[in-house]
């Protein structure tokens, strides 16, 4: 009596589970994509030339991110060099000779959510794809730049800013390669 009582509530538990499950996951399955992609701006994806702008940085809060080494003009400095050494684009020095403009910047941003939640507040570094002939923000891509702990916290972040630096770059040459959205 009692194999079959525990046999019984066993198949009751798998039947309820699938019950359960089977009717969330089909629903997961099924939901197609009810917009396509927007097309990126015509602007970007045929710039040849570019000016590099610095909209400089936040004072960052060695409380919680301490990093001597990042003023704020190291994201332009960094972000000038690896567009000249990558070669894709001719850079100019006037935003008036370019077909788009790119703004680096490097902040804390703390929002009110991450205050309260006690979030770590790690620096982000943006980059924003401006037209220059109108000044209206086309695109923008951001970094958060994590914190590092540890026996080498200091090569960590250098690291950790050097790569989404890197990132940054790599999204913005890669928005039209093979891309749907270039298509309206």
């Amino acid at each position: 009596m009692r194999l079959s009582l525990s046999v019984r509530a066993l198949n009751f538990v798998a039947v309820a589970g699938a019950m359960f499950i089977s009717p969330v996951y089909l629903a997961a399955q099924s939901v197609p994509n009810p917009v396509s992609p927007a097309p990126v701006p015509t602007q970007i994806c045929s710039a040849k030339k570019v000016f590099v702008s610095n909209a400089g940085g936040d004072e960052l809060d060695p409380r919680r991110f301490d990093f001597p080494t990042v003023d704020p003009s190291r994201p332009y400095n960094q972000l000038y060099a690896s567009i000249r050494a990558a070669g894709k684009f001719q850079l100019v020095l006037a935003p008036a000779d370019a077909d788009v403009v790119l703004q680096a910047r490097f902040s804390q941003s703390v929002t009110a959510l991450e205050f309260h939640i006690g979030g770590s507040g790690d620096p982000i570094l943006k980059l924003a794809v401006l037209d220059p002939k109108s000044n209206v923000l086309l695109w923008a891509f951001s970094e958060i730049v994590p914190a590092a702990t540890g026996s080498h916290w200091k090569e960590k972040r250098e690291d950790n800013f050097n790569q989404a630096l890197a990132k940054l770059l790599n999204e913005f040459t890669g928005l039209c390669n093979g891309d749907e959205r270039t298509n309206p």
